[in-house]
Order: structure tokens, then C-alpha cells, then sequence
């Protein structure tokens, strides 16, 4: 498998570290998210580690290909964004998969949520969206991406109620001239 678009950000909530990645085989059309986390504060100590499957979509297996990685995390939610891919290089469209925090601190199976398909507010699909990094617990998660046509940004905001699936919306922001 080909690893691409590494990131690392350090967890202030929990005061650990976390890394990610895209990997994916071409040739069998597999393509995952790999994360691992730190089992303390020193990142050269013990590690959690997961792959995990980007081609699911709802009851849906595809054989989209994941890059572009974009890494977040906040009190409750590890967030992490890619662009998705067809087997012969064409963009399909931009996944978020949002998961459970506490679930990673114990090295546990990881459950979470997808949103695939993300469009801009004029109907194009959404490109190399990017979660803001989270320097307090702010009860939101933002993102952003630019639209299409160069003309303005797309700001996504993801809110949560506990218990509950979180809620994913969306605000052009125009270019000023």
C-alpha cells in the first residue's frame, strides 16, 4: 500500500499525540484512513494503532481511493477529511468520518460517523476540506474549502448533542473584491 499526506497534531484535551495518514492499494481498489495515537504525552512511547476503511459508504462497499488527508480533534471527536478518488485518478468527492474519542484513549474497536458526497452551497463538489485545529473545547467543529470557482469559501460547521448523531451544515462565504 502507498502511504500519502501524513499529518500530526498534538491532543491538548488529553495531552497526547495523534497521527495520520491515507493509504491505498491500487491495484485491489483498498483504501484507508490509518491513525494511531499515543499512550501517553512522549510520542516515543507505546502507540494504538488502527486501519481504517475508507470505502464504505452507508451499506454501500466502493472501491474509492482516499488523499488529501485533513486531521482534527476537540474534547469528544477525532475528525479526519479526504478526497476520494476512482481507480483511474478522477475526483469523486470530498468524506468526513468523525469518531469517538474515548474509544481511542483505550486502544478500543473505533465507532464513529461518515459524511460522503459533500457538496459546495452551488451543487459542486466539495475539495480538500480542512478541519480548523481546536485549541479549546468550542462545542463546534469548523472546516473549510474553497469553492470550485475560485469565487468564495465553503465553512462547514459540525455540532453535537451527546448520544446523538452529529449535525453537518454548511455557509458560502463570497470572495470581497
Amino acid at each position: 500500500a502507498r502511504i500519502s499526506t501524513p499529518r500530526v497534531i498534538y491532543d491538548q484535551f488529553r495531552e497526547g499525540w495523534l497521527l495520520a495518514a491515507c493509504a491505498r492499494d491500487e491495484e485491489q481498489r483498498k483504501s484507508w484512513f490509518l491513525l494511531a495515537t499515543s499512550q501517553g504525552r512522549n510520542p516515543m512511547g507505546e502507540w494504538w494503532a488502527w486501519a481504517l476503511d475508507v470505502r464504505q459508504e452507508g451499506d454501500l462497499g466502493t472501491g474509492r481511493l482516499a488523499d488529501w488527508l485533513g486531521l482534527s480533534v476537540d474534547h469528544n471527536s477525532v475528525y479526519l477529511t479526504a478526497n476520494l478518488f476512482a481507480g483511474n485518478g478522477q475526483f469523486l468527492h470530498s468524506k468526513l468520518r468523525i469518531l469517538n474519542k474515548k474509544e481511542l484513549e483505550s486502544g478500543s474497536v473505533l465507532h464513529g460517523w461518515d459524511f460522503w458526497d459533500l457538496r459546495n452551497a452551488d451543487g459542486s463538489p466539495a475539495f480538500a476540506i480542512q478541519p480548523a485545529l481546536n485549541l479549546r473545547a468550542a462545542g463546534v467543529q469548523y472546516m473549510l474549502n474553497t469553492t470550485q470557482d475560485g469565487q468564495g469559501l465553503t465553512l462547514w460547521s459540525v455540532s453535537q448533542t451527546p448520544r446523538q448523531p452529529p449535525k453537518l451544515s454548511r455557509r458560502f462565504v463570497p470572495r470581497s473584491e
